[in-house]
């Protein structure tokens, strides 16, 4: 099949081949003239656009009767109507910068009329309930460490229950949640310094006669609470004063030491409820011996503190959901090993 060009050099030589009048490639002529001094005094891009120029236009007669008229249309004063035109006569550019500056004027103007958001705080409420209910967890017979994220966790599980005056779904916003979490974590530190301050005053005296009774020790730590002195809380504070009764312990381990003291307790105990109720009976009963004149009021076992109860029943719920959750944990690791190809013998020699 014969190309598309071969026949070029007949239709070249043909007597009767036409002579095309337009030129599909620029000449040479055309090609090498030189810009004259007004193609010399514009850009090379805007030379066949004069619109873009930012040489001031002719005003047309008709576009300032437009303008006047869409003026009069949107009843603004002389002074706007003046603007109108003198933008109608502006260049391209010049029109692109006024509307551009207009526009960030008119941002400024908006930032000042609307006030920016106020900045999230907790109602006077809530941060009155943080602070009393971190007594209840930390003078809790439930909790198993006093430090760390367990009691914080525990302590805003109550928050999400009762809320306080807190938004719906504060817990889903991040910074704001953030709030919430430091200002639990702060009513709790301060629930252990108050508990660590009631210790030192405790053991004051000289003699073990001179020092505090427990029951007074949980007197100072209920001061201005709602709580009731109980004998599972004096058995509790008779754990951490044995703790600090030791000079090693009393400095910034103290409350490290007396949850290393806890988990042992809970090692003891063995998870039974009766043997751990028989470990701290044992501390308390010590502590009346080594400490104080054994002269304090009777606290009868049975009496009941509904508060702190309440306050039980919310941790002890926690923990069974978290025991319940760590169960189904090691039961889908241990499908996972029984579903695992065993090892290559090779692999098994290497062990």
């Amino acid at each position: 099949m014969a190309g598309f060009l071969d026949d070029i050099d007949d239709a070249l030589n043909a007597n009767q081949s036409p002579i095309l009048t337009s030129n599909f490639l620029p000449s040479a002529a055309s090609a090498t003239r030189k810009r004259t001094r007004t193609d010399a005094d514009l850009p090379m891009d805007e030379e066949q656009d004069p619109s873009t120029s930012n040489t001031p236009r002719a005003v047309n007669r008709n576009l300032v009767i437009t303008a006047q008229r869409i003026a009069e249309a949107y009843k603004l004063t002389p002074s706007q109507t003046a603007e109108v035109n003198a933008f109608a006569a502006d260049t391209f550019h010049v029109q692109n910068i006024r509307i551009f500056s207009m526009l960030l004027a008119l941002n400024g103007n908006i930032d000042r009329l609307v006030p920016p958001p106020a900045a999230f705080t907790l109602p006077p409420d809530c941060i009155a309930n943080i602070k009393s209910y971190a007594h209840g967890v930390i003078f809790s017979t439930k909790l198993a460490l006093y430090k760390g994220v367990i009691p914080t966790n525990h302590l805003l599980d109550i928050v999400k229950l009762y809320r306080w005056g807190l938004p719906d779904g504060v817990e889903n916003d991040t910074p704001k949640w953030k709030k919430v979490k430091k200002e639990a974590g702060d009513a709790l530190t301060a629930v252990r310094r108050k508990i660590k301050i009631q210790l030192i005053a405790s053991l004051s005296g000289e003699k073990p006669e001179d020092h505090m009774d427990i029951y007074d020790v949980a007197a100072g730590c209920v001061k201005g609470t709602d709580y009731k002195i109980t004998v599972p809380l004096m058995a509790r504070l008779a754990l951490m004063r044995g703790v600090f009764s030791e000079k090693a312990n009393q400095g910034d381990k103290f409350w490290d030491q007396v949850d290393a003291s806890l988990v042992l307790v809970a090692q003891k105990g063995k998870g039974d409820a009766d043997r751990i109720s028989r470990l701290f009976k044992y501390f308390l009963d010590k502590d009346r011996k080594a400490h104080g004149t054994g002269a304090q009021p009777p606290v009868d076992e049975s009496d009941i503190d509904n508060l702190q109860e309440n306050i039980d029943q919310a941790i002890e719920e926690r923990n069974r959901r978290l025991a319940v959750r760590q169960g189904q944990a090691e039961d889908e690791e241990d499908e996972e090993e029984r579903d695992s190809p065993d090892p290559s013998p090779m692999l098994q020699n290497d062990r």
